[in-house]
């Protein structure tokens, strides 16, 4: 299905990925790690939805502490409370991503008026900042990426995109999305966005009008195709110079918080001797003494001082807070094991499960991991 025209629209798409991909490079790595939370967590909900209840209950339960939490805060936002609600929201998700499918394998004519107008829908209600919207966005153009055929080659871009980026940009990348799949139709489509917004009268959004597909000649088709093109190319330059805009922006903003994190992650580094971990090891030490009515000695008590001003500079100026308990034990798999600074044997797949003990807390700034955790794998 792919024509000269379809080509350099894909090579557009192509660009816009690569850009996009490359400013997530620049950013704080533990920032990125968690927008592959956030992606794994919504992939691994509705994975739920060929499954069980339990199924997901049983992951809710035992599956690592950032995982379960990213998937309750999707739960709640998606309106899902129950196996039903969850297969609802599933089979809408994998409806609309077939009607991308369609429209890459098949062509415009392969979809109805009123399908091509739900996939224009997506764009308003992300638009309003529809929280439910971005969830639903990410796994639709997954499974899209997943499912399109070899010949729409920014599919694997997308989805790495799509794993690594921050949820506020999904709106720019499904928008020219669907640029490159059929500039015709989102030109008719976005003529009146009212008609986006009434579902009782699909008729008006017919996707082949008589006037267009049998009265023209030749001349004028091709007119208009080119014109098609045209604005797609430059709504997709639009969208890409906003975009280069909104990322130095957040450049920006991640350079100054990124500084001081990375100041705390310095701090904390195999080079200055782990220094925060020493430190609040040394306040719980003091803690435990305390508690059992041992007095530090008087000769210690500047020591003692300098351990509790230091620990409480980190929290009370800097804002820090540990990522998980020493001493706690955990159950991860290997695509958990990114979270951690890991200590132990080789995981042999994706599926195998070990348990590790957290012998160094990790430690996070306004909910962004700068350390983390250490853990160690328990040999039984």
């Amino acid at each position: 299905m792919n024509d000269e025209k379809m080509i350099e629209r894909m090579n557009i798409f192509n660009e816009f990925l690569k850009s996009e991909l490359s400013i997530y490079g620049k950013i704080n790595r533990l920032k990125v790690i968690q927008n592959r939370n956030n992606f794994n967590a919504v992939m691994k909900l509705y994975e739920c939805a060929d499954k069980n209840w339990d199924y997901l209950n049983n992951i809710l339960n035992t599956g690592e502490k950032y995982l379960v939490q990213s998937i309750k805060y999707f739960m709640e936002v998606l309106g899902i409370d129950d196996f039903d609600s969850l297969t609802k929201s599933a089979a809408s998700v994998k409806r609309k991503a077939n009607y991308l499918l369609s429209l890459q394998k098949e062509g415009p004519k392969s979809l109805s008026k009123w399908e091509f107008r739900s996939l224009r829908k997506l764009k308003k209600d992300i638009q309003y900042k529809n929280k439910r919207t971005k969830p639903y966005l990410i796994a639709i153009m997954s499974f899209f990426a997943s499912g399109c055929t070899e010949d729409f080659t920014p599919k694997n871009l997308l989805l790495e995109l799509l794993q690594n980026m921050n949820h506020d940009k999904l709106g720019e990348v499904y928008e020219l999305l669907l640029l490159t799949l059929d500039p015709k139709q989102y030109r008719k489509n976005s003529e009146s966005e009212s008609e986006i917004e009434s579902e009782s009268e699909p008729e008006e959004l017919d996707i082949e009008s008589e006037s267009e597909s049998e009265n023209i000649d030749e001349n004028t088709a091709k007119l208009l195709e080119q014109i098609d093109n045209l604005k797609a190319e430059t709504r997709g330059l639009y969208i890409r110079l906003n975009s280069l805009e909104d990322n130095y922006s957040l450049l920006q903003n991640e350079g100054r918080e990124s500084a001081v994190n990375e100041v705390l992650a310095l701090l904390n580094s195999k080079e200055s001797g782990m220094l925060i971990d020493q430190f609040a090891k040394c306040e719980n030490t003091l803690r435990q003494l305390n508690s059992k009515g041992i007095k530090v000695p008087a000769e210690f008590s500047s020591l003692s001082l300098c351990v509790k001003i230091f620990m409480k500079t980190m929290r009370n100026i800097f804002g820090i807070t540990q990522v998980n308990e020493a001493g706690e034990f955990l159950n991860i798999n290997l695509d958990e094991a990114e979270n951690y600074d890991y200590n132990g044997s080789d995981f042999i797949d994706h599926e195998e499960i070990k348990k590790v003990e957290v012998i160094a807390p990790g430690w996070k700034r306004n909910e962004e991991i700068f350390s983390l955790p250490k853990v160690i794998e328990c040999w039984e």
